[in-house]
């Protein structure tokens, strides 16, 4: 179980009654027997951490325990704004719990055992969404990325073809997407970027341009399509603030109002 930055590892030997506790939070791990069964001893930490109504920044979730599948919802709910699923029906066993009109993010790896979630109303209703594929064999695309509807999108996939890129900026033209909606893409190398900037300047005749509020710097270079009289699409990239190998860098689109961006 991990809530925020803290995580908590247990597992236990039913014969013995043995339990190992592994805690890790900022900067600081923890390694611990009890004489416990991993089950009662999983309980004891979520009715002392995790009490009725406890404010939760993230959850990630892998595997439910019993005793948590049978907590009445009507006493019993977390407010979480970001839920992480590590399983494919793991989110059945957690949705009771948590109150959905706390829930602003979903955050999972996509495969074609768990593609249904994203007609699920609690997913379509989240403000954001960040999508994980495989690194290997991801399902296929189609209009996966069309029909995304957050106003937040956020997607990890190896070498994600252009083509799917110049698609995307072409759909929120045409669909005149509100201001402040962003889609961001993890890429390997800076260049993936200028070579979307290429592509969307030679096929949707996107101006090379900069980033007003970012000065001079050169990650304020961009390109820039025309949406309406009030909005331009930008795409932009730079550093992940988070990196995970091999995603080094981030590839963003975000509509902006008209007058953001200045031509080059």
């Amino acid at each position: 179980m991990k809530v925020n930055e803290n995580e908590w590892n247990i597992g236990g030997d039913e014969v013995e009654v043995n339990t190992s506790i592994r805690f890790r939070g900022d900067g600081y791990f923890f390694l611990h027997d009890i004489q416990k069964e991993s089950g009662a001893a999983f309980s004891s930490l979520v009715d002392h951490y995790l009490k009725n109504n406890t404010n939760i920044q993230k959850l990630t979730v892998c595997v439910v325990p019993e005793f948590l599948k049978k907590k009445d919802p009507n006493c019993y709910r977390l407010n979480v704004k970001e839920l992480r699923l590590e399983g494919p029906d793991v989110y059945q066993s957690i949705l009771p719990i948590i109150k959905h009109n706390k829930l602003e993010k979903i955050n999972f790896t996509i495969r074609a055992n768990n593609l249904h979630l994203l007609e699920e109303p609690f997913v379509k209703s989240s403000e954001s969404i960040m999508l994980r594929f495989p690194l290997w064999d991801p399902i296929p695309l189609n209009n996966l990325l069309l029909n995304l509807k957050h106003k937040n999108i956020q997607i990890i996939y190896f070498r994600l073809p252009i083509d799917e890129v110049e698609k995307l900026a072409v759909n929120w033209k045409e669909t005149r997407r509100p201001l402040g909606d962003s889609f961001s893409l993890g890429v390997e190398e800076y260049t993936y970027v200028l070579d979307v900037f290429d592509r969307l300047q030679e096929r949707l005749g996107a101006t090379p341009s900069r980033i007003e509020k970012l000065g001079s710097k050169y990650l304020s270079h961009c390109v820039t399509i025309p949406i309406c009289e009030e909005s331009e699409l930008v795409v932009f990239g730079g550093p992940k603030s988070l990196k995970w190998p091999p995603f080094e860098w981030t590839l963003r689109m975000e509509v902006m109002p008209r007058g953001s961006t200045i031509a080059k």
